[in-house]
């Protein structure tokens, strides 16, 4: 069914909103509708009810309010031909997309066939409107130690933290060159990204910190962010073969909005403006005309801000708008709809085997059209009860976090996101499911979308539901599985599809990489003139024209490290393409980051990805380095003497001495490695007793030889595998007596230099 709903209201995408496409000033279809009833009748105006005072009084051709809160309408706004036809003529100029100043003849001419309103200029033969309005009240929504001792459990402690420091600091060299690759990292982390850098050690808790402060940051925005993920070109083109990921974007637009501040018709007026409903599918459209119609309920004036909160009109006003007379009401619904069938000209959808007008839908509402309005204003009142509903849940919910200082968020918050986003899409309904309508096909195919639709709704609220509740894996865990959702169709692509999709990456990539060739050229050109200039002996400013030097290698390195990025993406378009993986297995460690406050959860971390470089990369990038160096580790395969005392093959090392290396770059490090002392038994004991304090250390204990063969793990990874022997003191030896004995042993270790003694650069 997914290829016959890849056009499902195809065209339905521009319905009833051309004049948003032009950025004009819009003003809801129901007020237009009102405006031509009452000039229709006598009544140059728009009343709005609402107050008990009065009623307010609208310019129908600028939506402006000229008096308020008045009980009679004056003379000047009753009977005037000359007025109505005014009214008249720049409403339907309005609604057909006219121009402003378009005359009577090319108004008439753009509803000829508008089985509605072909005939709204004729003299009618219903009775006038009273100048007054029915005012109902409604009610308003509720809204002692030894100097030695010291330094070795401050030396311990040390290597413990820089342990964890190195690996949580490869960290995040190895995100650096993760999200340079994907672009989703810069959109669903903005705030983290451009701080995740390569870390100076000395400042390592205070980045952190930031960092984390960061993340928490990001993560309270990660829903909202999750739509302009459609701003990167690999999801426009991944979004022509899965519609679904339309849904995607939208319910997460839409449950962030109603999660926050708007209500559903903000909500959906902010929707219809996302980009990702411009692509041309049947998702994209059914969203599109919901809406719309929606949007045509709410209570916009042509002189409100477009941005305006506003909420949908009622039965309760629409019965004192027509002052209850069935007259006035059909009359009101057929220009309702009228107004309708006009913005949708040239409009269809398809099934993938035919194509479906629009405008067929609706003329079939012609004998119906009052039902059809009935059943609108129905679904509108559903959401306003819903709505009001949320409103009462938020308020309370406010209230008693004010009371008790707290931030607790109700769990009934989130079935009622589900009913209002269910409901919303109830707005098609009356046109495409109606007895009226024999097209069969057409309300098949609403059916399947709509209930495609509820799993989307059922994801994004639990995904919702766990980012409020700061269940930041689970929340990441059901982001997997709503891309999951989406991502099916992808799976059952052949291999010439994906090799199509891969074709047109590289060709936007393409595009991409022969403008930054020409940006490289143009700053390399630049950078030697001013070489130049400096070198000319010219009576030039040498400080400017070093900051001007200095701006422009700045530029260059950007390009080239983008080419870098570009290139690699150009040569793995298929990972680019088809691969979420790799986002969500770091978008998990960045929220684990975000949380680590000790080195059990660092852990946890590294349990989640492979671990790049740290402090000890400077010994693989250089030819030659002498550092006094240690590695914290476990040591294993350990010869023994029997009656030495020594039972264990395994156990932890740390040992501490100077390191003689050389440097293969991604390829690791070979070290000659000289011990002399090894405080293993110190960390262990921290370790195992949460860093308790370690009392009378036995120097003996301490006294460790060695000499190890060491290579550091490639790729820059801070881990090392170590080859050799070390003397140790038994411990059946007298506590101040040190009698070492040689063992072989092999380790693996976290690689921390303390001083870099001598370093050669290639």
């Amino acid at each position: 069914m997914k290829n016959k709903t890849l056009l499902l209201l195809f065209t339905i995408t521009l319905l009833l909103n051309r004049n948003l496409l032009l950025g004009q000033t819009t003003q809801s279809a129901i007020y237009d509708a009102v405006g031509l009833l009452n000039a229709k009748n006598g009544i140059n105006a728009i009343l709005i009810p609402g107050h008990n005072e009065g009623f307010d009084v609208v310019n129908p051709i600028t939506g402006k309010i000229e008096l308020n809160r008045v009980s009679s309408l004056p003379p000047s706004y009753k009977n005037n031909s000359e007025r109505r036809d005014s009214i008249l003529v720049s409403i339907l100029a309005r609604n057909a997309n006219l121009s402003p100043k378009a005359n009577l003849d090319e108004v008439k001419n753009a509803y000829k066939k508008n089985p509605f309103l072909f005939n709204i200029f004729d003299p009618i033969s219903v009775s006038e409107l009273p100048d007054t309005v029915i005012f109902l009240v409604s009610p308003k929504p509720s809204g002692a130690t030894n100097i030695k001792d010291n330094i070795v459990n401050g030396l311990s402690d040390f290597m413990i933290k820089r342990a964890e420091q190195e690996l949580t600091l490869s960290i995040f060299d190895k995100f650096q060159k993760t999200i340079e690759r994907y672009p989703e990292f810069k959109i669903l982390f903005p705030k983290t990204i451009s701080l995740i850098k390569p870390i100076d050690p000395y400042n390592y808790n205070t980045t952190l910190k930031t960092i984390q402060e960061s993340l928490q940051e990001d993560l309270k925005n990660f829903l909202q962010n999750i739509p302009t993920l459609y701003s990167i070109p690999k999801y426009q083109l991944l979004n022509k073969e899965v519609p679904s990921l339309t849904l995607l974007f939208a319910t997460s637009n839409m449950v962030n909005s109603i999660d926050g501040k708007k209500q559903l018709a903000t909500t959906l007026y902010n929707l219809n403006n996302q980009k990702f409903l411009e692509e041309k599918n049947n998702y994209s459209s059914f969203l599109k005309i919901t809406c719309i119609l929606s949007n045509s309920m709410r209570k916009k004036l042509l002189s409100n801000p477009e941005n305006k909160d506003v909420d949908y009109i009622s039965k309760e006003e629409i019965d004192n708008i027509t002052h209850g007379d069935i007259k006035f009401r059909k009359q009101l619904a057929l220009y309702y709809i009228g107004l309708l069938y006009q913005q949708c000209q040239n409009i269809s959808f398809s099934n993938g085997l035919k194509s479906f007008s629009v405008l067929n839908l609706l003329e079939s509402q012609k004998k119906n059209y009052k039902t059809t309005f009935d059943l609108l204003l129905e679904t509108t009142e559903k959401i306003h009860q819903l709505d009001t509903a949320l409103l009462v849940v938020k308020n309370e919910e406010k209230q008693r976090n004010s009371d008790y200082n707290t931030n607790i968020i109700r769990a009934d918050r989130f079935p009622l996101y589900i009913e209002i986003v269910t409901n919303a899409l109830n707005y098609a309904s009356p046109i495409i499911l109606s007895d009226s309508n024999k097209n069969v096909e057409s309300k098949e195919l609403y059916t399947d979308l709509k209930n495609y639709w509820v799993p989307f709704i059922d994801k994004t609220v639990n995904l919702t539901k766990s980012f409020e509740q700061k269940q930041y894996s689970l929340a990441i865990n059901e982001l997997g599985d709503l891309l999951a959702t989406t991502s099916m169709y992808l799976e059952s692509l052949d291999k010439k599809n994906k090799t199509q999709l891969s074709d047109s990456l590289k060709k936007t990539s393409g595009n991409e990489l022969a403008a930054l060739n020409t940006d490289i050229t143009d700053l390399e050109t630049k950078i030697n003139s001013i070489k130049k200039m400096a070198n000319s002996g010219s009576a030039v400013n040498k400080a400017t024209l070093n900051d001007e030097l200095q701006r422009i290698n700045q530029k260059l390195n950007d390009a080239k490290t983008k080419k870098e990025i570009i290139t690699w993406q150009q040569k793995k378009p298929s990972k680019l393409l088809f691969s979420t993986s790799k986002i969500l297995e770091y978008a998990g460690v960045l929220i684990s980051v975000s949380q680590a406050n000790n080195s059990q959860e660092v852990e946890s971390i590294l349990e989640q990805t492979a671990l790049p470089p740290g402090s000890s990369r400077i010994k693989k990038v250089s030819p030659f380095n002498i550092s006094i160096n240690s590695y914290v580790g476990g040591y294993f395969f350990r010869t023994n003497t029997p009656g030495n005392g020594f039972a264990n093959t395994y156990g932890l090392t740390a040992p501490i001495g100077l390191s003689i290396s050389t440097g293969f770059k991604k390829g690791g490090s070979l070290s000659l490695f000289g011990g002399v002392l090894d405080v293993g038994g110190i960390i262990g004991y921290k370790l195992n007793n949460q860093g308790a304090y370690e009392q009378n250390i036995n120097l003996a204990g301490l006294v460790s030889p060695s000499v190890h063969l060491i290579y550091g793990f490639p790729f820059y990874f801070p881990l090392s595998f170590g080859v050799g022997s070390q003397w140790t003191t038994p411990s059946t030896s007298n506590s101040n007596s040190i009698t070492l004995t040689p063992h072989f042993n092999m380790f693996i270790a976290v690689d921390i230099p303390f001083y870099n003694l001598c370093t050669t650069k290639n």
